[in-house]
């Protein structure tokens, strides 16, 4: 992690064995007007440094469904990566949506999974209009609401990213957006004794 940056946003998508849910995630996200590359990506997560993620957690048994900070060895064994940057950022703006991003970390906000359907029902076409009117006031966020908050509260100005569909910001968005480059990722050997003990268990 040594080449990643504070503000950096981290795609996540599972390797090995795929759950029904990351084959739904791609599969709404492809019907909501995203290329199939870019809607492989299921998870996203902004990057605050010391190797820390802001991270939306869903049914996990340690966290609940909340906004917290993820170290990156948690995600190590059990997902694929993709880190993209904002070139034109300045270090002043970069801290600006760390210290936002932080904030949001606090626990109080919290996974919607009443969101998470309403995105999926309007893939399907099924009152689609309707929902689409009001999805941004179902109270919690999704994943990638983490960066689009972030990023908007940040730089005080409208929202940086925008989905296909007009619908709030999507992993798949974050993958897709011209405003962000691709960083190279390479690994090195971590020792055991580094990970954190989730890690060690492979937990999600």
């Amino acid at each position: 992690m040594a080449t990643w940056w504070p503000a950096d946003v981290v795609l996540f998508t599972p390797y090995g064995d795929e759950s029904r849910k990351s084959t739904l995630v791609k599969d709404v996200q492809h019907r909501l007007g995203h290329a199939r590359y870019h809607a492989h990506w299921t998870h996203a997560a902004l990057y605050v440094g010391h190797g820390l993620v802001v991270n939306v957690t869903n049914d996990d048994p340690v966290d609940g469904n909340k906004v917290v900070l993820k170290h990156v060895t948690d995600f190590v064994l059990r997902a694929n990566f993709r880190v993209r940057r904002n070139l034109k950022l300045r270090d002043d703006q970069r801290a600006a949506i760390v210290r936002r991003g932080k904030e949001l970390a606090d626990g109080k906000l919290r996974y919607s999974p009443t969101k998470a359907v309403a995105y999926a029902i309007t893939s399907y076409g099924l009152r689609g209009d309707r929902i689409r009117r009001s999805i941004d006031f179902f109270e919690g966020v999704v994943c990638s609401d983490i960066v689009s908050i972030a990023y908007s509260g940040g730089l005080r100005r409208r929202p940086m990213f925008m989905s296909p569909s007009g619908l709030a910001v999507l992993p798949a968005t974050l993958s897709e957006s011209a405003s962000l480059h691709d960083i190279e990722v390479s690994w090195c050997a971590i020792p055991s004794s580094q990970l954190s003990p989730d890690s060690q268990a492979g937990r999600l």
